[in-house]
């Protein structure tokens, strides 16, 4: 027997159902009652009244339906999706896989990466360290950018109950803290690197480090326009103080940069630590579906198309009845009550009642 904890949690949960309904309910547009007004309102209503004799004529012994599970069948009947299904693309399956085969696409055609295949970048996407710093701007940072937005976008659709805030809060915190004792990974070298080598271009206001490159700046196109126009203006040279202060006016601009920079690294880091489940997942799922042959593979996603179409229809072959969630009840909770049981009742025109339970109860309402 149930105790009276398990009775009112199972009223609280019916409850909070049928809320949820009645609020899913009011959120659709409701549907016109014109069919019962006018000439024919009369036939109309008989016409739908005889069709409710009928059903229960034929259906004597049917099971109630909660009244949440008649809301949920309309939705479903009208064409409209959960919000789950939309949540997450057929790639991610709800959740438990990364996709990441547009950014793996926008990573592959930068300049001077390694071409690598989808499965290693999986292993890999979060490793900035090896990527030179002269190659850290322009479709870089966008490419950056846009792996930090897919991220956080699947974490908050995976961990919706997380405060991204937070972790943000912490991670810019540790960051600061490396990036000032020069620590932060891949950027070591780079920082205290303002020393003055005389190797700055007056013309374009900036420094460099390497002589390599500093020559092949002076052979661009833009440092060659930057120059023209310089000699157009009549400054053919620039002293000593004017360097300097051009030269920490640049560092002081590159250092921002390159501040922001290392930061969404530091985050895309931090994600892929949180996600490294997720991650582990996806490495393994692309792994086996390498091992398929491409009509395994068809086969695979024709499984999938059936599962979905046959989710609504409920396989209950030996008529068993509906619990809360619109499925049959297990075949053990059946026999245990004995709803396969008649007991047919005088009093009510010889009515026959499935199960002593429900023959016991009906007396309470008579």
């Amino acid at each position: 027997m149930e105790s009276i904890l398990e009775q009112q949690r199972k009223a609280h949960e019916e409850i909070e159902r049928l809320e949820q309904a009645i609020v899913d309910q009011f959120m659709n547009d409701p549907k016109s009652v014109n069919a019962l007004s006018g000439t024919s309102e009369f036939s109309e209503f008989y016409g739908r009244l005889k069709a409710i004799k009928d059903y229960h004529r034929r259906y004597p012994n049917e099971t109630v339906e909660p009244l949440e599970l008649e809301f949920i069948s309309q939705t479903k009947s009208n064409g409209e999706e959960d919000d789950l299904d939309k949540l997450f693309s057929g790639e991610e399956g709800s959740g438990r896989f990364l996709d990441l085969h547009a950014l793996h696409e926008q990573y592959v055609n930068l300049k001077n990466v390694k071409k690598i295949d989808y499965l290693t970048y999986l292993s890999e996407f979060d490793n900035f360290a090896d990527y030179s710093r002269e190659n850290k701007h322009g479709e870089y940072i966008k490419y950056l950018e846009e792996l930090r937005s897919y991220l956080e976008s699947f974490f908050k659709r995976v961990k919706p109950l997380s405060n991204l805030e937070d972790i943000q809060e912490t991670t810019q915190k540790n960051f600061l803290q490396q990036w000032e004792s020069g620590k932060f990974p891949g950027w070591e070298r780079q920082i205290g690197s303002d020393e003055d080598n005389g190797l700055f271009c007056a013309a374009c206001r900036k420094g460099y480090t390497k002589q390599t490159v500093f020559d092949a700046h002076l052979k661009s196109k833009k440092h060659i326009k930057a120059a023209s126009a310089m000699i157009e203006q009549g400054i053919t040279s620039v002293d000593r103080e004017t360097q300097e202060k051009l030269l920490k006016e640049a560092a002081k601009e590159r250092d921002k940069r390159e501040v922001d920079i290392a930061f969404t690294e530091a985050l895309i880091r931090k994600y892929a630590e949180i996600l490294s489940m997720q991650r582990e997942d996806t490495k393994a799922n692309v792994e086996r579906k390498r091992a398929l042959t491409d009509r395994e593979q068809a086969e695979e996603v024709d499984d999938i198309e059936s599962e979905s179409e046959d989710e609504d229809k409920i396989y209950n072959p030996l008529k068993l009845p509906l619990g809360w969630d619109g499925k049959p009840i297990p075949y053990w909770l059946y026999k245990l009550h004995g709803l396969g049981v008649e007991y047919p009742c005088e009093i009510c025109g010889n009515y026959v009642y499935m199960g002593r339970k429900a023959f016991d109860r009906h007396f309470q309402v008579i």
